[in-house]
């Protein structure tokens, strides 16, 4: 039975200040299809949706009849931007086949007397800036503290600080409190002396934000996105719990508790309080566009100083061979805004060289950005490749600057045959250097010092993500067996499970018609205590026996319900009138549950006898299925961990990467593993997650002795890709030379460098269905099974699953990361260099899990179960 469809409006509040939002929620009840409601742009008022911010559905079944209802609310935030009364007008909601409109909605706001309470500024570092030049802003927060002369209290920064509310708007500011809010930590106050409203020194607490903006569009730089709302003490008094309920955790963005718990104890409190508003006044500082006049023709938008170099790979070609260039731009402006060069546009370029019209992708380190694209000769004449010209605007001299890369010797070959595809279409032409053969002498193949696999560049750029440790065939073939188990133990005791639940539930069903033919609430009482007495076999049907027969067993809660039932009865029949909930078919209806519960509570309550036998049974079952049931949620864990999505690679820099993985790879095959390192580092910078690409990293890292950044590519490439026997081998290379270790860790390293974690899998599987086959055979013919077989298989399946439990919990937990430090760290008991040390030194390639990370300082635990304090880039986080 569906219930009717219905949608309400509700307002948190028809009266607000200006700046201060109200919620509107729209309930959608019991709707099967709908439409997301849309509310009117109202002048004055500022409208954010915020989508849905509840959904549930509920299923009952009473007397056979089953009733479904459902509930969706949608959630709306309205911010009155000015003082008046405002009508939002009805909204059309839309669902079941139906259209309805809602009343209107009336808000009136009101300005609040913020007064000398509070002062909000934004100044810069200068007076004027040129579209695109960084400029350093500072908001300025005064807040006056709140002193309650009856008590003679006076609040302290910190304090008001956390009364700043969480409705204020940051503007440009929202990044950096956002990440001070992720680092638990927020802008310190100082106390000062300023004018207040009349003119007159008064104390206030101030608080300073700094961000650094990007002008994008000329004008002048306004403050109205920045609002801040405080919610302003007015009254403090005492009560038994700090600030009761009007000052939970939510309040205070930046602390799980109440600003009064450490300076004022548990018994003040805010008794009254009011918000103000109060927006941001913002300097002069005008943004000034960039000229026009004298602008360079290959002027790209560039503002600040910039240099730039170009490099090219190989210098000895034959015509028409493809050439690498490298542009590496360094500057002080934003990187990732930087545009670059337009190459097929430079005619001293293109007179010489086939060049690309394809834009330019780059890849951002620190204060540089590298562009990479190919060119190829078109004369054996050609002798170098001329300077990359850069234009861009110096603001503080405000004019426009050119430089150059140096030009680039090359040295251009005749060719033997040239093909006129490779030139016009850009199609790839292998030299002598990029034969199949040559390259693979060197990837795809194993190191000489038995080391792990160097893969070639064309398997890392796929994306790939941390595996489920379940497949959909390996749940199912770990769910049917048992399934099919208990399937066939039902059809055999079929009777008698029948005759069991008859037993069972016939009397409620002799009681639901004596209740239901019961005409009176004496008759209903009477008939309940006769019904409970007979099922418990009692000598006499009364209500405190009944009563005192639930609390021997544990059951108080049902007693008081039962005696509460047995008061309303009585009260019904001396006369008194009864409620709303103690009508006669409500108490009707609350017998049959009180009767049902209280055959279920002692059915459970009842003493079994059971043989030795059906004991092992189910022991086994129990052990049976808690496995199944473990593997199945990692499994399930593993599946929803895999559902992040990245974007792929290639889309992230088009050929430059797949041109910068030849080159590392080349690099490797000459010895050259600083150079191999950092140009595989740029490609997993840029955003690939591919577990090949990180083993060849970790390979090259080793190679060049850093050890630490070794193992934590290495953890990477094995979460990525756990069923690699070759990953494994590159974690056991690098555990060579490491004295301390896991032993579960080394087994199961060992275990998985010979076999694929599949592999291993699917044996404790098997293992697990052979013992549940035994099992069914035993119930369905009947054919007595010593006990050894199933304890052999059961060990079986448990030898298989625990390596691979151990690995999925080890190798592949969160929060991993690996010491890089080439020195001894310190693990201390605090964040800060001053303080005293805890436990030893912690050595490059140790493993540790990050719990908390607070600035540049991370909380970690040791593999001996020992937390501290590390600097953060002491470590490498394993992030898939």
């Amino acid at each position: 039975m569906a219930i009717a469809g219905d949608v309400k409006v509700q307002l948190s509040s028809e009266e607000t200040y200006v700046g201060l939002p109200v919620t509107i929620q729209l309930h959608f009840q019991n709707v099967n299809k709908h439409e997301p409601p849309e509310l009117p742009d109202v002048d004055g008022l500022k409208i954010q949706s915020k989508g849905v911010q509840r959904q549930s559905s509920q299923r009952s079944v009473f007397n056979g009849r089953v009733s479904q209802s459902n509930s969706l609310v949608y959630v709306f935030l309205v911010t009155p931007m000015q003082a008046g009364e405002f009508v939002i007008p009805p909204i059309t909601v839309s669902y079941d086949g139906r259209k309805e409109l809602t009343t209107a909605i009336r808000i009136r706001a009101t300005k609040s007397e913020t007064g000398d309470l509070l002062f909000v500024e934004v100044v810069g570092d200068r007076e004027s800036v040129y579209v695109g030049q960084p400029i350093d802003l500072t908001l300025k927060i005064w807040i006056k503290p709140f002193h309650d002369a009856e008590l003679g209290v006076t609040l302290s920064e910190g304090n008001m600080w956390q009364l700043v509310s969480k409705q204020t708007d940051w503007g440009v500011f929202s990044d950096r409190m956002q990440e001070l809010a992720e680092n638990n930590q927020r802008p310190g106050g100082e106390e000062v002396q300023r004018k207040d409203a009349d003119g007159n020194l008064a104390t206030y607490y101030l608080y300073e934000i700094d961000a650094s903006v990007y002008p994008q569009a000329p004008g002048s730089i306004s403050g109205d996105d920045c609002r801040v709302v405080v919610q302003y003490p007015t009254e403090l008094g005492r009560s038994r719990s700090s600030f009761g309920s009007l000052f939970n955790s939510d309040s205070f963005p930046f602390g799980s508790s109440s600003p009064f718990d450490r300076s004022f104890g548990s018994q003040l409190a805010i008794t009254a309080a009011r918000p103000i508003v109060a927006d941001a006044n913002v300097d002069s500082i005008k943004v000034k566009p960039v000229p026009t006049a004298n602008r360079p023709s290959d002027y790209r938008g560039a503002v600040g100083k910039y240099e730039i170099a170009s490099e090219a790979i190989p210098t000895e070609v034959q015509v028409g061979d493809p050439i690498t260039l490298h542009i590496t731009i360094a500057g002080d402006g934003p990187m990732d805004l930087l545009q670059p060069p337009l190459l097929s546009d430079d005619e001293t370029l293109t007179a010489n060289f086939k060049v690309s019209e394809e834009p330019l992708a780059g890849v951002v380190r620190n204060n540089m950005k590298q562009f990479t694209t190919t060119i190829r000769p078109l004369s054996e004449k050609t002798t170098e490749i001329p300077p990359i010209r850069l234009s861009y605007f110096d603001p503080d001299k405000e004019q426009f600057v050119a430089v150059a890369s140096d030009p680039i010797a090359i040295k251009v070959e005749p060719a033997a045959v040239l093909a006129l595809d490779s030139i016009v279409s850009g199609a790839p032409r292998l030299s002598q250097a990029d034969s199949p053969t040559d390259n693979a002498a060197t990837t795809g193949t194993e190191m000489a010092n038995g080391g792990p696999i160097l893969y070639p560049a064309s398997e890392l750029l796929a994306q790939t993500s941390h595996p489920p440790l379940l497949s959909l065939p390996m749940i199912l073939a770990m769910t049917l067996p048992p399934l099919a188990f208990l399937l066939a133990a039902l059809m055999v005791n079929l009777d008698n499970v029948l005759s069991a639940v008859r037993r069972r539930y016939r009397p409620l069903v002799q009681l639901s018609k004596q209740v239901s033919a019961a005409e009176e609430s004496l008759e209903l009482s009477q008939t309940v205590q006769r019904f409970l007495a007979h099922q418990w076999k009692l000598s006499e049907a009364n209500e405190l026996k009944l009563a005192g027969n639930l609390r021997r067993d544990g059951r108080r809660d049902l007693a008081v319900r039962m005696e509460g039932f047995f008061e309303a009865c009585r009260r019904a029949s001396s006369g008194v009138p009864l409620t709303d909930g103690e009508s006669l078919d409500r108490l009707k209806v609350e017998a049959m549950e009180i009767a049902s519960t209280c055959l279920e509570a002692k059915h459970h309550a009842e003493p079994r006898a059971e043989s030795a036998a059906v004991s092992l049974r189910r022991s086994s079952r129990t052990i049976g299925l808690w496995l199944a049931t473990v593997l199945v949620g990692v499994g399930a864990t593993d599946s929803l961990a895999q559902s992040t999505e990245y974007p792929n690679g290639r889309e992230l820099a088009g050929d430059a990467l797949s041109i910068l993985l030849d080159e590392a790879n080349d690099a490797y095959a000459r010895d050259d593993f600083a150079t191999a390192a950092q140009k595989y580092q740029m490609v997993a910078d840029s955003g690939v997650r591919n577990a090949k690409l990180y083993s060849n990293l970790a390979s090259a890292y080793r190679r060049n002795e850093s050890k630490g950044r070794a193992m934590a590519n290495q953890l990477r490439a094995i979460k990525l890709d756990p069923d690699n026997p070759a990953m494994m081998n590159g974690w056991s290379h690098d555990q060579v030379n490491v004295q301390e270790g896991i032993w579960p860790k080394r087994i199961t390293a060992t275990v998985f460098s010979l076999a694929p974690r599949s592999f291993v899998l699917w044996m404790a599987i098997f293992s697990w269905i052979l013992l549940w086959l035994l099992l069914t055979i035993r119930v369905l013919w009947r054919k007595r099974i010593g006990i050894a077989v199933p304890i052999m298989l059961l060990s079986l399946t448990l030898l298989f699953a625990l390596p691979v439990l151990v690995h999925e919990l080890i190798f592949c937990r969160d929060n991993q990361a690996v010491v890089i430090a080439s020195e001894p760290v310190k693990l201390r008991s605090a964040d800060s260099d001053q303080s005293p040390s805890v436990g030893g030194p912690l050595a490059e390639t140790t493993e540790v899990t990050v719990k908390q990370v607070r600035g540049s300082w991370a909380k970690v635990r040791t593999s001996d179960a020992k937390d501290g304090w590390i600097p953060l880039d002491a470590i490498e986080q394993i992030d898939t």
